[in-house]
């Protein structure tokens, strides 16, 4: 119960229409899927009293480091997780989130690949998800992590005609 009135409380408005968002280049709306972070940035974002370094790769998935990331790897089994907060670590230098701890205990067999963004919700999971594929990104596994803001956050997610996700910069009809 606090953890839902603690969710209730600390969303009273969606992060994407939070003023202090705007100065935070990084945070980019999507056309396809809502929102995203940027590629290849390496910044250091305030959460709270705590500042954290944030670093993207080359499409702009969170990462230890600035890389690049080729649409095939042969050489290591690809995890690909996707989420919201909880995933990207908000708050959390990467070591510490829960993609930084998994390919550390996995070892240099596995790539894990952390597509989780702050306010995502499943309608963002699956366009994203399928948006990577089309695009000639293979993936050997891919864990997707729900919980209960994701109900809170998918009621901001509209839908064009043709059921694309309308992003927050386009105007609705």
């Amino acid at each position: 119960l606090d953890l839902i009135i603690s969710s209730l409380f600390l969303k009273n408005t969606h992060f994407w229409n939070n003023e202090h968002k705007k100065n935070l280049y990084w945070r980019i709306s999507s056309k396809i899927y809502h929102h995203d972070l940027m590629p290849n940035v390496d910044v250091d974002e305030k959460w709270g009293r705590h500042e954290k370094k944030l670093i993207t790769n080359s499409i702009g998935f969170r990462d230890i480091e600035i890389r690049k990331i080729k649409k095939i790897n042969k050489a290591q089994h690809r995890v690909i997780l996707m989420g919201d907060s909880f995933i990207e670590g908000t708050g959390y230098d990467y070591e510490y989130t829960l993609a930084g701890l998994l390919a550390n205990y996995l070892g240099d067999n596995f790539e894990v690949l952390n597509s989780g963004v702050q306010s995502y919700s499943p309608s963002i999971y699956y366009h994203k998800f399928k948006h990577y594929l089309s695009l000639g990104y293979k993936f050997d596994e891919a864990l997707i992590f729900l919980d209960v803001s994701d109900i809170y956050d998918e009621k901001f997610i509209k839908l064009d005609d043709n059921k694309q996700i309308v992003s927050p910069e386009k105007k609705e009809k």
